[in-house]
């Protein structure tokens, strides 16, 4: 399968940049969406049912809601697309391959997560090279998302489906939660006159996720936990005390764990440790 035609169901965020990722590979894909457009960036797209679309031999990703995989799959079935000759797979991090019912006769099942906060599809921009694809599947399914995002420049690994709640999980405590944050920060940086402040609090967070990336390790972390700074941070949480109360808690719960793992790490005294603690209980 591994130089059949792709077919990417659904043409948004993940969609669009998962297919032209993989027709940047040189694979031959194209878009079935329900859109009445003709391109999707420079990869054509097609309608369901459409006579000119893929059938049988070919690899058909879901970009699609989880709750509407099986009724796309049924969908592809019905209109001709996909039969016992076909690989399909969807997208989602929170379901396995399994999802895809076993009562349609496929050559391969596979679900394949990239871990990557896709942009909104317009302009449409392809997945970036490097990015970390979680697989699971059959034999034969797993095996073709492996090759195909491999292809594509993906760093592509296996997962059990039995871990896929708990590693979905720890997707949105990174990809989503962190919102919350900049959010909540952008409006005290607003009062405090900063500008674009929406805009300067997402870039302040990008920063930290860039030295991390590029020098794993809590050492790696800045600001008053890793100095140790128990005055600031007093006046932070007073700050936020009389301002925002609900910032204010996030601050208190999220440096305890911060300041926990710096300890585990040796990135601090167990003097700073117990200071630390004891200022935001």
């Amino acid at each position: 399968m591994e130089h059949a035609d792709v077919a990417v169901v659904g043409a948004g965020r993940a969609g669009t940049g998962v297919g032209l990722a993989l027709a940047e590979a040189g694979m031959d894909v194209r878009f079935i969406t329900r859109r009445p457009v003709p391109m999707v960036g420079t990869v054509r797209a097609i309608r369901i049912g459409a006579r000119e679309g893929p059938r049988g031999r070919a690899v058909f990703v879901l970009a699609v809601p989880d709750q509407r995989i099986p009724e796309v799959l049924a969908e592809l079935v019905t209109a001709g697309h996909v039969n016992e000759e076909s690989v399909v797979g969807h997208l989602s991090g929170a379901v396995p391959a399994g999802t895809l019912s076993a009562a349609t006769r496929l050559a391969g099942r596979f679900s394949a997560h990239p871990l990557y906060s896709f942009p909104p599809p317009s302009p449409p921009r392809r997945m970036p090279a490097g990015t970390t694809v979680m697989v699971d599947g059959d034999t034969a399914g797993a095996a073709c998302a492996t090759i195909a995002f491999r292809r594509a420049g993906a760093l592509v690994a296996p997962i059990e489906p039995g871990a896929k709640p708990l590693y979905h999980a720890a997707a949105v405590v990174t990809a989503n939660l962190p919102a919350v944050l900049i959010l909540a920060a952008a409006d005290l940086f607003k009062e405090c006159g900063v500008p674009d402040p929406l805009a300067s609090a997402a870039r302040l967070l990008g920063s930290v996720a860039t030295n991390l990336a590029n020098a794993p390790g809590a050492s790696t972390v800045t600001g008053p936990f890793v100095r140790g700074d128990v005055e600031t941070i007093a006046r932070n949480i007073s700050a936020l005390d009389a301002r925002d109360p609900d910032t204010a808690t996030l601050y208190r719960l999220l440096g305890a764990r911060l300041v926990d793992r710096l300890r585990v790490n040796r990135v601090v005294s167990e003097a700073a440790w117990k200071a630390i603690r004891e200022t935001v209980k």
